[in-house]
């Protein structure tokens, strides 16, 4: 008798098992840019001052928007962190997209025509809260004839220019190990910096002046399981039905 109850609990518990199941596996993701940047500049005593500027200009490139201003800035991004009432969290991957622009004047003094390069370049690093960082590297170059000196001599290239701006996107997944920073209801905080090389060739009597621009945009994506608890159906009607049962059985055993 004994041996039957629990045959038949162990039926009905098979049966409801099932129920509470692993649901969807999902996404979600949130995209921001940098939009405010700060200037920190060292006295010659030593003191520091820093500017924060949040300036109005953007430049639209291969489809996406960003805010810039000249490099050498730092900056926070806010990144909403995962809820986990959502479920539970699998990955996470960050995508940053760094942006290079131009601002160059280059003025031939020679008395031949000639050919001015501008190059540009900028490097992003996005620092994680495990001390790990997210580097993305654009750059871009443009040549064109100038002149000999006099009318026509001057080149330029100015933001907005697409011959001389580019962006490039780095991706990188995130260790489990960091999945805990990232868990919340409320934002992640990570600090950015920019800095930049530029360089201008061409005749050797030729001034030129340069501002190197950049910027940053960003995606998180957040992969997770959910769980589902689905309606009863035929089977789990019939554990259900089978519990009752095995209970009373189980209650006159113990009353012999």
């Amino acid at each position: 008798m004994r041996r039957g109850v629990a045959v038949m609990a162990a039926m009905a518990l098979g049966l409801l098992i099932p129920l509470a199941r692993a649901g969807a596996y999902t996404s979600v993701s949130y995209s921001g840019s940098v939009t405010s940047f700060t200037y920190t500049s060292v006295a010659p005593n030593g003191q520091s001052t820093s500017v924060v500027l949040t300036p109005g200009t953007t430049v639209s490139l291969q489809g996406q928007t960003f805010y810039y201003d000249m490099a050498g800035w730092s900056a926070t991004v806010a990144v909403p962190a995962f809820n986990p009432t959502l479920g539970t969290l699998e990955g996470i991957t960050f995508d940053l997209t760094g942006f290079v622009g131009d601002d160059v004047t280059a003025t031939n003094k020679s008395g031949k025509a000639g050919i001015v390069t501008a190059t540009l370049s900028a490097t992003l690093n996005l620092t994680m809260p495990n001390g790990t960082t997210i580097v993305s590297a654009p750059s871009a170059s443009e040549s064109k004839s100038v002149a000999a000196s006099g009318a026509g001599a001057t080149v330029t290239w100015t933001p907005g220019d697409s011959s001389l701006e580019s962006l490039l996107e780095s991706s990188s997944t995130l260790d489990a190990s960091s999945f805990a920073a990232f868990i919340g209801t409320g934002s992640v905080n990570l600090p950015i910096m920019s800095a930049s090389t530029s360089k201008v060739v061409g005749p050797g009597n030729m001034s030129s002046r340069v501002s190197t621009n950049a910027g940053a945009n960003w995606t998180i994506t957040y992969d997770y399981q959910t769980w589902s608890t689905p309606e009863l159906g035929p089977f789990g009607l019939m554990g259900l039905s089978m519990l009752p049962v095995a209970g009373v059985a189980l209650r006159r055993r113990k009353r012999r």
